[in-house]
């Protein structure tokens, strides 16, 4: 194995680069190019800023601490993912995580941006994955040498679908801030070369990208495998060994004491494998739980096809073409065969597939995608430069810039397309501003047929607790719009969703909540009904479950969805305050229904 690392610091290569221009100046006209995709592909993003559920639990954790109503410190920088608070799922486990950075940088956007804090969110999203750009073309540029191979892969590194879910959801920046460090540091030490008090600077900000996600711990061994098979000079393994044996002593006791400090500020309780969230090697869905990550990945990023988070089997092949495997084939065949003695092939191959190693045992996310897209692109790049030696260079500059071309249209309009959706915690937002008089500081709040999935349930107090401005509030929510989830045919008849719900006293401390209004079928429109990927609760009838004193009995329901439902509760009704919501009944795309509904305070 080789290192073709071209030399691109100066002298007789600037005077070989290719198109008269300087090895420098190939290098800010692909950083200026790069940054134009970024601006072009998020636009959207910054024209309609959007804020998502999970985004409220860190301006959550903000509220509580300006207010004095939270935990501690160490527990307020851990973010959980939780659901025993929803009776309608069967599961008490908790998934926790510590990210000090991101609650950080969400503190910095909330002080600089105050009530326009959504758009200032939003902006540092694009920031990061500019900055995040910057650097890999920096690194591609180091990799590749000057020239169309570099400056293509850079701006596919800009223009990359799977990068979406990076911008415009706010929470996905942790993986944006973890590559932030991730990047700074390979830079720092590809760029150190010769310059050892250079390298050493990489350490801190190993140490801030490990803090942000645990993926990071990848870097280490890729700044080896980068030495042992890019020097110039070609040393063994124990030459890179002897040569930095006290720089990779550092990298492990900044590994061990990031972990530590952790483990510390988790209390020794970190998460538990709850699947589908994770898929445990142990499980026995994990290897067709690959199989669907290699379908999904390999289309999402040849085709700018989209990874549906939790992806089942049937939803990837409803998302996926099945042309992305092929073409993984036929580019890893071609290396293989062009360049198997060039080490970049090798290196590039360990970022995919180290950095993406970490999260094989996660839900299907092209957040996940990020970090391993910087190996993907030099793959690109080194398969262009191989074509161009043998005479293809014009041809292989066109197919990669349609790719790049198609990859950033379908960026944006997926951009536009998700932060222009009529419904969702802005929408909600709006809604719960005109109720605000109903809704007493401090009262209990039951909310019944919410307009969105598990996922808004599962923050919607924190939701509320930032929009009503109230830390004291107390939310339970007891069912969810049904209709909703229309894969795997988008082209069903409109379902009722959840239209003429009423709410029935049934005692001191107990209402019924029942559907009346009927389908084409002449069925009862449900309540609630099966539509996440955890367990659910028993919905037959008769079925009984809880949480938080509140005790819930199916009066009449399936396994996938009950039409009545009685609930107990722990005090007067007259304590709560039932917020009750209403689809539209003039639109017949869900969307809109869910957009253009109402929200009312009944008593029953």
């Amino acid at each position: 194995m080789t290192a073709q690392v071209p030399e691109t610091a100066g002298g007789p290569a600037a005077e070989a680069a290719p198109g008269g221009l300087t090895p420098r100046r190939w290098l800010c006209l692909t950083q200026g190019l790069a940054l134009l995709v970024v601006l072009l592909t998020c636009l959207p993003v910054l024209v309609h800023p959007r804020l998502e559920p999970d985004d409220y639990r860190y301006l959550h954790l903000l509220q509580q601490r300006a207010t004095g109503h939270g935990p501690e410190l160490g527990s307020s920088l851990t973010v959980e993912n939780r659901w025993d608070h929803l009776w309608f799922f069967a599961s008490d486990a908790k998934v926790r995580f510590f990210r000090p950075t991101v609650l950080a940088s969400y503190a910095v956007d909330a002080w600089l941006w105050g009530r326009h804090v959504a758009f200032g969110l939003s902006l540092t999203n694009v920031l990061l994955h500019a900055a995040c750009t910057l650097l890999a073309v920096m690194l591609l540029w180091r990799w590749l040498g000057p020239g169309w191979p570099a400056l293509l892969a850079g701006l596919g590194f800009a223009a990359l679908f799977a990068h979406g879910e990076c911008i415009w959801y706010v929470a996905g920046r942790t993986d944006t801030l973890a590559a932030l460090g991730f990047l700074a540091a390979m830079a720092l030490h590809v760029f150190g070369a010769g310059r050892p008090g250079l390298r050493w600077w990489a350490l801190p900000c190993f140490a801030f990208g490990f803090v942000t996600k645990e993926l990071v711990v990848a870097l280490p061994l890729l700044l080896f495998l980068h030495d042992l098979w890019l020097d110039p000079a070609r040393p063994g393994v124990r030459a890179v060994g002897r040569r930095r044996a006290g720089l990779w002593l550092a990298y492990v006791a900044t590994a061990l004491a990031v972990l530590g400090w952790k483990q510390l500020a988790l209390g020794g309780r970190g998460s538990e494998l709850v699947y589908p969230y994770f898929v445990s090697p142990l499980h026995p869905e994990f290897a067709a739980h690959l199989w669907r990550q290699v379908q999904s990945y390999a289309g999402n990023l040849f085709l700018a096809e989209t990874s549906a988070p939790f992806a089942t089997g049937a939803e990837v092949a409803f998302h996926h073409s099945g042309f992305g495997l092929p073409l993984a084939a036929a580019l890893g065949t071609w290396l293989v065969v062009d360049a198997r003695r060039d080490g970049r092939l090798w290196f590039f191959a360990a970022v995919a597939l180290l950095c993406w190693l970490p999260t094989c045992f996660v839900y299907v996310s092209e957040r996940y995608l990020y970090l391993p897209s910087l190996g993907f692109v030099g793959l690109l790049g080194l398969a262009a430069a191989g074509l161009e030696r043998r005479g293809y260079g014009v041809a292989v500059r066109l197919v990669l810039a349609l790719w790049i071309l198609h990859q950033g249209w379908w960026l944006n309009r997926k951009h536009e397309e998700i932060t222009t959706l009529p419904f969702g915690p802005a929408r909600i937002e709006q809604q719960l501003a005109a109720m605000r008089p109903s809704v007493p500081r401090g009262a209990r709040v039951l909310a019944l047929n919410l307009p969105g999935d598990w996922l808004q349930a599962q923050f919607f107090e924190a939701q509320c607790r930032v929009q009503l401005g109230d830390p004291a509030l107390a939310v339970d929510v007891l069912t969810l719009m049904p209709g909703q989830k229309q894969y795997p045919a988008p082209d069903l008849p409109p379902r009722p969703m959840g239209l003429g719900e009423e709410v029935v006293r049934r005692g001191p401390r107990s209402f019924e909540l029942r559907g009346t209004v009927l389908d084409d079928a002449g069925h009862r429109a449900p309540v609630m009904e099966r539509d996440a990927p955890f367990p659910w609760a028993d919905l037959t009838t008769g079925a009984k479950a809880g949480a938080r004193d509140i005790e819930v009995e199916v009066l009449q329901g399936t396994a996938t969805a009950a039409t009545r439902l009685l609930f107990r509760l722990p005090r007067p009704l007259e304590d709560y305050t039932i917020l009750l919501w209403e689809p539209s009944r003039v639109h017949e795309i869900w969307t809109a229904r869910l957009g253009g509904g109402r929200v009312l305070t009944v008593r029953p």
